[in-house]
């Protein structure tokens, strides 16, 4: 499969195709090729990847924001994918064969840009909400009962960790602020056993997660 080829079966969401891209954790087809010219029988029983994989750019460049061992490769991975969805940037790549390296950008950029924003919570904890002013949720959650309206979303958001951190370890945090919130937030990456950067870089991509989920129930009912 050429990388022509490849770009327009990642944006026609081929689900054996974009799993293996972007989560393949067998050898690459590199990895086989050269493993055949030394034992061609070894290589003959190796699993396969249906295309090329990103995997190794992906966890490269992860490494360089985050520093390694420090993320959680599934989630931001994930987060990224639906990036590259909603934004098309696939689209905006003129030469398909530069495919690895234009990703390798677009991850680093779209990563540091959401580590940057755990950052300044990790700074303020105060500034962390659910709910944004200004925001379209914040205005339509006024008509619904808000504890029931939460619930709601967390039954519906379709990443059930995600809920599940939610639901445990940030609503009943969202209510406080200052050192308390801090110190609160320390005991929750404690309990699940993360650092506290990498706690905020799951509660970035939960509440995410959450607000789309809010918006596709409120648009829903419209």
């Amino acid at each position: 499969m050429d990388f022509k080829e490849l770009i327009s079966r990642l944006q026609g969401k081929d689900e054996a195709v974009t799993r293996c891209f972007f989560f393949w954790d067998g050898p690459t087809l590199e990895r086989i090729e050269e493993i055949r010219l030394t034992d061609p029988e070894r290589a003959a029983q190796l699993p396969r990847p249906v295309c090329a994989t990103a995997k190794p750019v992906l966890l490269k460049t992860l490494c360089r924001v985050y520093g390694p061992g420090n993320f959680d490769y599934l989630d931001l991975v994930t987060d990224l994918y639906h990036h590259i969805m909603v934004t098309d940037v696939l689209s905006k790549l003129s030469e398909p064969s530069k495919l690895m390296g234009y990703l390798a950008v677009v991850a680093y950029h779209y990563w540091l840009g959401e580590k940057k924003k755990s950052d300044q919570l990790l700074e303020n904890p105060s500034a962390d909400t659910l709910f944004e002013k200004g925001h379209d949720i914040e205005d339509n959650s006024d008509k619904l009962e808000r504890k029931r309206f939460v619930q709601e979303v967390l039954a519906a958001m379709p990443n059930r960790s995600y809920a599940r951190l939610l639901d445990d370890d940030v609503l009943e945090i969202s209510g406080l602020s200052g050192a308390e919130k801090a110190e609160r937030t320390r005991q929750a990456a404690q309990r699940l056993g993360i650092p506290v950067e990498h706690l905020y870089v799951r509660v970035s991509l939960a509440k995410k997660q959450f607000k789309a989920t809010a918006l596709r129930i409120i648009q829903g009912r419209l």
